[in-house]
C-alpha cells in the first residue's frame, strides 16, 4: 500500500484518526478479515517510539501538507480512501457498519442476512440485535427486558424472576398491581399511597400516616397518651377533667385558671407565686419566701424583734428614728453617734471626741484634757511649744536648764540648784556649808572670819551647829528619824520616815494610799476623813456613786449620769435619758403606749402576753408565730388554713373544705368509696380502669367504656362494625364464621390475604396470579402460566 493509498484509507476511517491510529485500525481490521485474534497488539518498536514521543516536549502542530501542485486525483477502482492528493482530499467515505479497506467498503463481520451488524450486535432472527437485548434466540425491542434470559418483558412489567401479567408492573422485586404501586413498594388492597411509603387506610391523617399509637384527630396524629375527650393535646399540655392543660398550670387533678400557676400550696394567682409557694394576703415575696407585709424590708424579710430601716432590718435597741446604729454607737437625739464622740448628751462632730465634758478635736487631746490652739500635749500636759523642757513642760517661771525645769529661786548662772542648795558666788552650794556668799568645802566651817578648815564627826560631813549626825547625813535635830533624815514634809514613826499624808494612827499606808481618819485608803477613793465604798470616787469633797458620777460633777440623789448629763432615775434608760412622753424598755426609749415587757412595739403592733404582735396576727387566744394565721380562734399554719378553718395535718383545702389526703380528686373530695378518675370523683360501680363509666355503659377489661348496644364479648364494635361471633367485624368482612382481617378478602375458601386473590382462588406463598390461575414463580409467561416442563418465548409457552 503506497502513501496515496494509506491517505485515503485514513479519510475513510475518519479525518480525526492519526496516521498511526489508521494504522492500527487496518491492523485490526484485517486481523478480523483474515481470523486473526482482535486486539492484536502493536509491536514492541511502536510501543516504544509511543512512549519515546511522550517524554518529549510537545511541538506545535504541524498544519497539513498542501498537495503538490497540478496534484490530479485518481479514484480508479476506488470507492473510498485518499485519491493521492492529500489527506484533505479522498475518494469517498464508508457508512453505516463499513469500514475502508484497500479502496472498498467493506462489513468487518459477517453479514447478517445482508446487513453489516456492529461489533456489539449479534445476529439473531435475521436481524442485528443489541447485546443486551439479545434474549434466549430472540431479540427484545427497546421498551423491552429480558427476563430469566428467556423471556422479552415490557420494562416496567419485568422482575428478576417474572415478567408480571397485565395490568401489573414491577415494584421492587415483585409483581404489584399498576394502581398498588407506591414509589419501589406495593401496597395491599386496603392501603393508601403517602409519599413513597404504604399506609393503613385506617390510619391515613391527611397527608401524614399515623404510627400504630396514633390516631387522626382533627387532621393531625395523635398519641393514645395525649387524646383528651376527643381532642388532642399539644407536647406542653396535659389532659386534666377531660381537657388539655397546660403544663403550667396543671395542678395534680386540677387545670389553674389562666391567671394562676400550680404550686405547692396549689393554685395560686401569679402575682402570688414565691419560688414554689403562694403568698396569702398580707404576705410579699422576699428571697423566695412569703414574708409578712410589715416585716418585708427591701430584700429580707425582718424578724419581730427588728425593724426596717434605710432598707436594711435592724435590731429594734439599735433603731435611732429612721436610722440603724452600729453596735458601737448610740442613738441621741441627732442621731447615731459614735460612744467615743458622745459629750453631754450631744454627738461631737467627726475628727473629735469627749475630754472633761467638752468636744475635742483629736490633734488637741491630752489624756483627760483638751489642749488650746496655742498649746500641744507633751509629757501628758498641754504645753506652750516654748515651755517644753525635754520630756518635762515648764511653767511661766520656771527655765529650762539641762532638761529640767528650774525655778527662779534655784537658778543658777547656767546651772539650777537641787533642793537644799542655794546659789553662791561658787556656784551650787549645800545651803549648810554657805558662808558669806561663797562655799566652804566640805571638810570647812564658815566663821566670822570666814570658811575655817574643821575636823569633821561624821563621815567626811561636819554636821553644823544644831544638827545631828544620823548615818551618813546631817539633820536638823527635828527632821532626824532613827540612822535616816525625813524631808521636811514627812514624819518620823516607829518604822522610819513617812509622807504626812500617809502617816495614819502610827502606821505608814502603802503607796498609793492615804490616811482618811484613822484608815488607810486608796488615793481615788479618799476624800477627807472619809474612805468611799468601792465603786464611788471623791468630787467636791464628797463620795459619789458611779451611776451619779458625770463629767460636771456628781448628780444630786435621784438622778443617774446619762449621755445627756444628770437625769432623774425614772426617765433613766442605760446611758439615755428619756422624756416625758416616752419610757424606758429594753435600754431604748419607747413611745408610751408601745411598751411591751423589756420591748418596744411598732405603731402596727400590739402587746400581748409581754409580746409584741403585728395587729394581722392576733388571735384569741394568742399572737401567732409567723408564717401562721388566724381561723376563728386558732392559730393556723398557713399552708393548713383553709376558708377559715383549719385543716389537719395531711388533709388539702378544696372549694367545699378539708379533705382526707387519700381521697382529693382534683378540686373534688371523693367519699362513700368513689375513685377518683381522670375525670373526677367515680362511683365503684361505675369504675373502669382510668375511666368512669356512664350508666348506660359496660366496662370492658376494666379499661374502657362502651355502650351496651356495641359491647362485643370483650370489645366494643364502632363506626360500621357490627357484632359477628362474638367479635367486632368490619363492613363486608364478615365471612362464614369467620371475620376477615383489613388485608383479606372473604373467599368461597374463607379469608385470603388480598395479595393472594386470584379470580376466587387464594393462591399459595410463591405463587402469583395468572389469568385467574395461581401460577408458582418462574412459570409466569405474559398472561398464561406454563407447564414445569414448558419455557416461554416470546410470551407464549
Amino acid at each position: 500500500m503506497d502513501d496515496a493509498q494509506f491517505d485515503r484509507l485514513a479519510r475513510a476511517l475518519g479525518d480525526s484518526l492519526s496516521r498511526r491510529g489508521v494504522a492500527r485500525r487496518v491492523v485490526t481490521t484485517l486481523g478480523m478479515a483474515f481470523g486473526l485474534p482482535q486486539g492484536a497488539r502493536i509491536d514492541d518498536a511502536e510501543a516504544k517510539r509511543r512512549r519515546k514521543k511522550k517524554k518529549k516536549k510537545k511541538k506545535p502542530r504541524k498544519p497539513p501538507p498542501k498537495p503538490p501542485a497540478g496534484c490530479v486525483p485518481n479514484c480508479d477502482g476506488r470507492a473510498c480512501g485518499s485519491d493521492g492528493c492529500g489527506i484533505n482530499s479522498n475518494c469517498g467515505r464508508c457508512t453505516g457498519n463499513l469500514v475502508c479497506i484497500f479502496g472498498a467498503c467493506t462489513c468487518p463481520t459477517p453479514r447478517c442476512d445482508g446487513a453489516c451488524c456492529a461489533s456489539t450486535e449479534r445476529c439473531l432472527e435475521g436481524a442485528c440485535c443489541p447485546g443486551d437485548r439479545a434474549c434466549h434466540g430472540h431479540c427484545c425491542t427497546g421498551d423491552e427486558r429480558c427476563v430469566t434470559g428467556e423471556v422479552c418483558c415490557p420494562a416496567a412489567r419485568a422482575c428478576p424472576e417474572e415478567c408480571c401479567p397485565d395490568g401489573e408492573v414491577c415494584a421492587g422485586d415483585a409483581c404489584c398491581p399498576a394502581d398498588l404501586v407506591c414509589g419501589s413498594r406495593c401496597c395491599g388492597a386496603d392501603q393508601v399511597c403517602l409519599g413513597s411509603a404504604c399506609c393503613d387506610a385506617s390510619q391515613r391523617c391527611g397527608d401524614r400516616c399515623c404510627a400504630g399509637d396514633e390516631i387522626c384527630i382533627d387532621g393531625r396524629c395523635c398519641a393514645f397518651d395525649a387524646i383528651c375527650r376527643g381532642a388532642c393535646c399539644a407536647a406542653n399540655q396535659t389532659c386534666i377533667a377531660d381537657a388539655c392543660c397546660p403544663n403550667r398550670r396543671a395542678c395534680g387533678e386540677t387545670c389553674c385558671a389562666a391567671s394562676d400557676t400550680c404550686t405547692r400550696d396549689g393554685c395560686c394567682p401569679d402575682d402570688a407565686v414565691c419560688g414554689n409557694s403562694c403568698c396569702s394576703t398580707g404576705f410579699v415575696c422576699i428571697a423566695g419566701s412569703c414574708c409578712p407585709e410589715p416585716y418585708a424590708c427591701g430584700d429580707a424579710c425582718c424578724e419581730s424583734t427588728s425593724a426596717c430601716l434605710d432598707g436594711a432590718c435592724c435590731p429594734k435597741a439599735l433603731s435611732c428614728g429612721d436610722h440603724c446604729c452600729q453596735h458601737d454607737q448610740r442613738c441621741l437625739a441627732g442621731g447615731c453617734c459614735n460612744e467615743a464622740r458622745v459629750c453631754n448628751g450631744a454627738c461631737c462632730p467627726a475628727g473629735e471626741s469627749c475630754v472633761a465634758g467638752q468636744c475635742c478635736p483629736a490633734q488637741h487631746v491630752c489624756g483627760d484634757t483638751c489642749c488650746g490652739a496655742e498649746t500641744r500635749c507633751h509629757a501628758g500636759a498641754c504645753c506652750p511649744p516654748s515651755s517644753i523642757c525635754g520630756s518635762l513642760c515648764c511653767d511661766d517661771a520656771a527655765r529650762c536648764i539641762d532638761e529640767v525645769c528650774c525655778p527662779p529661786e534655784n537658778q543658777c548662772g547656767d546651772a539650777c540648784c537641787r533642793e537644799g542648795r542655794i546659789c553662791t558666788l561658787d556656784g551650787c552650794c549645800p545651803a549648810k556649808r554657805e558662808c558669806d556668799g561663797h562655799c566652804c568645802a566640805a571638810n570647812a566651817a564658815c566663821t566670822p572670819q570666814g570658811c575655817v578648815e574643821i575636823v569633821c564627826a561624821c563621815g567626811d560631813i561636819c554636821c553644823q551647829p544644831g544638827e545631828v549626825c544620823t548615818g551618813q547625813e546631817c539633820c536638823a535635830a527635828e527632821h532626824a528619824c532613827r540612822d535616816a533624815c525625813c524631808a521636811p514634809s514627812a514624819v518620823c514613826l516607829a518604822t522610819g520616815c513617812c509622807a504626812a499624808e500617809r502617816a495614819c494612827a502610827g502606821s505608814c499606808c502603802p503607796l498609793g494610799q492615804r490616811c482618811a481618819g484613822q484608815t488607810c485608803c486608796p488615793d481615788d477613793r479618799a476624800c477627807g476623813a472619809t474612805c468611799c465604798p468601792e465603786g464611788e470616787h471623791c468630787i467636791a469633797g464628797a463620795c459619789c456613786p458611779a451611776e451619779r458620777q458625770c463629767p460636771g460633777g456628781c448628780c444630786p440623789t435621784g438622778q443617774h449620769c446619762t449621755t445627756q448629763g444628770c437625769c432623774p432615775v425614772a426617765q433613766a434608760c442605760g446611758e439615755t435619758c428619756c422624756s416625758a412622753e416616752t419610757e424606758c424598755r429594753g435600754g431604748v426609749c419607747c413611745p408610751a403606749g408601745q411598751g411591751c415587757g423589756n420591748d418596744c412595739c411598732f405603731s402596727d403592733e400590739v402587746c400581748i402576753n409581754d409580746l409584741c404582735c403585728p395587729r394581722s396576727a392576733v388571735c384569741e387566744h394568742g399572737c401567732c408565730p409567723t408564717r401562721h394565721v388566724c381561723t376563728g380562734a386558732t392559730c393556723c399554719p398557713e399552708a393548713l388554713a383553709c376558708h377559715g378553718t383549719c385543716c389537719d395535718a395531711g388533709e388539702t383545702c378544696l372549694a367545699d373544705g378539708c379533705c382526707p389526703g387519700g381521697s382529693v380528686c382534683g378540686e373534688a373530695c371523693c367519699t362513700d368509696g368513689a375513685s377518683c378518675l381522670p375525670g373526677g370523683c367515680c362511683p365503684a360501680s361505675q369504675a373502669c380502669g382510668s375511666a368512669c363509666c356512664a350508666e348506660d355503659q359496660r366496662c370492658l377489661n376494666n379499661e374502657t367504656c362502651c355502650p351496651e348496644s356495641l359491647a362485643c364479648g370483650n370489645a366494643c364494635c364502632f363506626g360500621t362494625e357490627r357484632c359477628h361471633a362474638g367479635v367486632c367485624c368490619g363492613d363486608g368482612k364478615t365471612c362464614g364464621p369467620d371475620c376477615c382481617e383489613a388485608d383479606e378478602t372473604c373467599l368461597p375458601g374463607g379469608c385470603c390475604p388480598s395479595a393472594q386473590v386470584c379470580g376466587t382462588t387464594c393462591c399459595a406463598p410463591g405463587e402469583n396470579c395468572r389469568n385467574g390461575e395461581c401460577c408458582p414463580v418462574g412459570q409466569g409467561c405474559g398472561s398464561a402460566c406454563c407447564e414445569a416442563d414448558h419455557t416461554c418465548l416470546k410470551g407464549t409457552c
